[in-house]
């Protein structure tokens, strides 16, 4: 099948772990967002790495108690996420002197309400939605159409992306129009594709 399956259908046949392309598929679909969680976090490299893994893991073990009556499955891996940073954090306390380190973020996982956390978890998935879908366009682009578009949604202006890229404002102006089209349409896609 060329088309990946919804959400959904995907986290049912993964609920199966015997199906290897789903549990797959599934993991190269959820693993990047919980990187991109764990990004807002000043954790080192492995460390969350570590908490990624042991996110994949208890993701593995529970997936078969999530209920879609009951929430989203993002909410209900915002909740996975979250609790097993606050284990991390609370090992590494106990375990090393890092409190220096971890402890304020301990403090903060823990302590905040959870519509916060919910709209932190919504704040991240909108952009780690934007990313996907400029990774995903960017094969459909060449040259430097892609890399003036980030650079203007980071902020930088026409004349600053002229420059950088040796292009004329008419020239920057239409790559931006063009790869902005196809950023929302794939934004578009993996909505449908993964809000349920």
């Amino acid at each position: 099948m060329d088309r990946r399956d919804t959400s959904y259908t995907l986290i049912r046949r993964a609920m199966d772990l015997d199906d290897m392309d789903a549990w797959r598929e599934l993991e190269e679909t959820y693993r990047g967002f919980i990187l991109h969680v764990l990004s807002e976090f000043e954790l080192k490299d492995v460390d969350r790495d570590d908490i990624t893994q042991n996110c994949m893991i208890k993701l593995s073990q529970n997936l078969r108690k999530y209920d879609q009556t009951i929430g989203r499955f993002r909410t209900w891996l915002s909740c996975l996420i979250r609790n097993e940073s606050i284990s991390f954090f609370r090992k590494t306390y106990n375990h090393d002197n890092k409190l220096k380190v971890y402890g304020g973020q301990l403090e903060i996982l823990s302590t905040e309400k959870a519509a916060e956390v919910e709209m932190q978890i919504e704040d991240e998935w909108q952009s780690y939605l934007v990313s996907r879908a400029i990774e995903h366009v960017r094969e459909s682009f060449q040259g430097c159409a892609v890399d003036a578009f980030v650079m203007g949604l980071n902020g930088a202006s026409v004349e600053e992306i002229c420059k950088a890229y040796s292009l004329t404002e008419g020239s920057v102006y239409s790559l931006r129009r063009r790869v902005k089209r196809q950023v929302t349409l794939e934004i578009q896609r993996l909505i449908e594709q993964y809000e349920w």
